[in-house]
């Protein structure tokens, strides 16, 4: 089946954006550590010097959404945002 609809999806702090915008979810602490490539930090930090990254809150972020405009680091970890994900987000219609 293929549905026409977009599902909203709150992300932390004051945002929710598309899901049709979202081209990855990742989780910050896995993807930058010391142990891994840093290809991630890499890319946050041209992302960061083209000011194409948003911090959703003041607390460390859990996890980065990266989307068609730039990055979002969220407090929200990626398991909650997979389950939002999953079970149908904010419905475009009743919005």
């Amino acid at each position: 089946m293929c549905y026409n609809t977009a599902m909203y999806i709150h992300i932390g702090g004051t945002c929710t954006i598309s899901d049709r915008y979202i081209l990855g979810i990742y989780n910050l602490d896995l993807t930058t550590s010391a142990r891994t490539d840093d290809t991630t930090r890499r890319f946050l930090a041209r992302m960061e010097e083209e000011n194409r990254v948003v911090s959703l809150s003041d607390d460390l972020p859990k996890s980065f959404i990266v989307t068609l405009e730039g990055v979002f680091l969220s407090p929200v970890s990626v398991s909650t945002l997979k389950a939002r994900l999953l079970t149908g987000g904010l419905n475009s219609e009743s919005d």
